[in-house]
């Protein structure tokens, strides 16, 4: 789920970092002031591409935290005094749907720019309920805290993390073209009803630590998943899918934190308790993770088949205009497609613009827009082919017309008349705007 940069209380950027295991430690530790649980419900920034040092950074900082010196359950207590048990990593390892998760295809394909757009953004609406009802949960779980500093720390946070889910919405519309009544309508699906009880299962008979080991999977594996596709040069960078889905579940700026923040509090928790106590807590948190771990897998699903139909662009009958050269316009011209000025009323200039689950096709006449294989020039061909429209960046009433073979190729004027499928660079000659076609 859409997590941009996740804040450590475990919204959805998931996260798996490297194995850390156990690390070389002086004999001696001093005991750490356990951090607030409140820290970790503060809102990130809106995700910037993090740089490569940046995320390897990330993956050693849990050596900045000072562990108190502790058997963990199992061991004999001769290496206690030279190592230090990574939980986190361990609930990592030991659980046995954590890499049916980050494994999982659907990031694949977002990755690879092959993803269906109309799935993409079911899937994103649907992760936008997920992230109201994330802090109707997280509220939930604050009561059980017992502390009346907890929940005054937390409440000051709260109209920021709000705001937060008011720009992941708002991102819907002016990034992926979604009318703003049709995210409103949204029904939650049954993958996030699921979802959205267990986690509310756990914050009404769990404590606060068991509420943010449940999120694991929801913080720390989509991170795992995004920071791989982010340094793999395979990426393709210039669709809709990488900076609203690949970029933004790889910010680090809170990973490591929240690594830290299990990590420490688990530390404290186990001191206090017997090794026979220690196994059972632990047997019930794997459950948990891998119970969360499979609610997020069965959240990717929502990106595939059966695909919903949103209409980005109401209506039948259009004219199609260069938002670069307003006063071109997309003409049939027989045999090719051109930007040309035309008067609007003209039937070369009207094309019929049907909706599906697929994509849109655009018709002129008889004839449809496409591109011929192994082609670049847009043209006129007797079979339509689906198109996706989007948003054209984030402006409002503008649009892109992504090709159906991949959306990193969109419809550009490369130099009027001439129209052709180009790189998607966000420029304006990308840019298109739709006006109802006068009678």
């Amino acid at each position: 789920m859409d997590r941009s940069d996740i804040p450590a209380t475990g919204l959805h950027i998931n996260c798996t970092h490297p194995h850390l295991g156990g690390y070389q430690r002086p004999a001696s530790f001093n005991v750490p002031n356990i951090m607030s649980f409140a820290n970790f419900d503060t809102v990130p920034p809106r995700t910037s591409l993090p740089s490569r040092v940046a995320l390897a950074l990330a993956h050693a900082t849990v050596a900045s935290y000072t562990y108190p010196q502790i058997v963990p359950f199992g061991s004999t207590g001769q290496e206690s005094t030279q190592m230090v048990v990574d939980y986190v990593d361990n609930l990592r390892k030991e659980s046995k749907n954590w890499t049916t998760l980050t494994g999982d295809s659907f990031p694949k394909t977002l990755a690879k720019g092959t993803a269906a757009l109309n799935g993409f953004r079911h899937y994103m609406v649907q992760d936008a309920l997920y992230l109201e009802n994330y802090y109707w949960v997280r509220l939930e779980a604050v009561k059980r805290t017992g502390s009346f500093k907890e929940l005054t720390d937390f409440a000051a946070k709260l109209s920021q993390s709000l705001q937060y889910v008011a720009d992941a919405k708002s991102d819907l519309t002016y990034k992926l073209g979604i009318p703003e009544d049709d995210v409103k309508n949204e029904k939650p699906s049954d993958e996030l009803i699921k979802s959205v009880n267990f986690y509310h299962n756990v914050a009404t008979t769990g404590d606060w630590l068991d509420m943010n080991i449940a999120f694991l999977p929801c913080i720390m594996g989509y991170y795992d998943i995004a920071s791989k596709l982010l340094l793999d040069p395979g990426t393709v960078r210039n669709t809709v899918y990488f900076p609203l889905w690949v970029q933004a579940m790889a910010g680090v700026s809170t990973v490591s934190k929240y690594k830290e923040f299990i990590n420490g509090h688990i530390v404290t928790l186990f001191a206090k308790l017997t090794p026979a106590q220690q196994k059972a807590k632990w047997a019930d948190w794997l459950k948990m993770v891998d119970e969360a771990c499979t609610h997020e897998t069965d959240f990717f699903r929502l990106g595939g088949s059966p695909l919903k139909s949103y209409e980005i662009v109401s209506g039948k009958e259009y004219n199609i205009r260069s938002y670069l050269e307003g006063k071109l316009y997309l003409v049939n011209g027989g045999s090719s497609v051109t930007a040309k000025t035309i008067d609007p009323k003209d039937a070369s200039a009207k094309w019929t613009l049907t909706n599906s689950p697929d994509g849109y096709t655009i018709k002129n006449g008889t004839k449809f827009l496409g591109v011929s294989p192994g082609s670049q020039e847009v043209g006129v061909l007797d079979k339509g082919q689906y198109w996706s429209i989007n948003s054209g960046g984030g402006l409002e009433k503008v649009y892109q017309f992504l090709n159906p073979d991949g959306l990193q190729w969109v419809v550009d004027i490369e130099s009027p008349p001439k129209v052709v499928v180009a790189n998607n660079s966000q420029i304006s000659s990308q840019f298109w705007l739709i006006d109802p076609a006068p009678a």
